[in-house]
């Protein structure tokens, strides 16, 4: 995200998406070469330490009560009772926030969790352009510094973390309304002062 406010977008999305490509092809053709057996679920679900069955039995829970889901908080609960898991020790939760989210609300919480993500990544990305070969000021530099980490938190959340109760989320967001409330230009980018008239004797 700083490599593409700071040169071309669309570069760093084409390398971004070529070494993606390039990811997906090692797994899809060549799993050994990354030590992952892909033949058949239980070998998946050792590679991806046991998030298989976690997802699969996430979806069966959003195949059941897509609208409105078992209720907040009860995805570790109905995971253990329908996938008939008894040990404690076992994690039963999905370490995929949209999917929790949507086995326990529906596609109402899931709704209001993509509004709440994409006006928290307006509030963090108003106003704040390129930053180029220029020095675009303190107040610009933190404010993009803000949107990076808020993005790696939220890709965090999509393959293990917490979202809603992760407090470095809400911290995150606070200081970025606290600089968006601020001035739009700092100092490095104040249009210089004209000279003062010189005033005759």
């Amino acid at each position: 995200m700083l490599a593409a406010l700071r040169w071309k977008a669309w570069l760093v999305l084409a390398g971004a998406g070529l070494a993606a490509l390039v990811a997906l092809g090692l797994v899809l053709f060549a799993p050994a070469t990354l030590n992952l057996e892909t033949g058949n679920v239980r070998d998946l679900d050792r590679a991806t330490s046991g998030r298989a069955n976690l997802i699969g039995g996430g979806l069966r829970m959003i195949r059941d009560r897509p609208v409105y889901g078992f209720g907040s908080g009860s995805y570790a609960e109905q995971y253990r009772e329908r996938e008939k898991v008894s040990s404690e020790k076992v994690a039963a939760a999905s370490h995929t926030i949209p999917l929790t989210v949507t086995a326990e609300q529906g596609v109402i919480g899931l709704a209001a969790y993509l509004a709440l993500v994409v006006l928290s990544l307006a509030l963090l990305f108003d106003r704040l352009r390129s930053i180029g070969a220029r020095w675009p000021g303190t107040a610009m530099v933190a404010r993009a510094g803000l949107a990076a980490a808020y993005c790696a938190l939220i890709l965090h959340t999509l393959v293990y973390a917490a979202y809603l109760e992760d407090p470095l989320s809400w911290a995150l967001l606070a200081i970025a309304a606290g600089l968006r409330a601020g001035p739009v230009e700092d100092e490095a980018d104040a249009e210089p002062a004209p000279a003062l008239a010189a005033t005759g004797a």
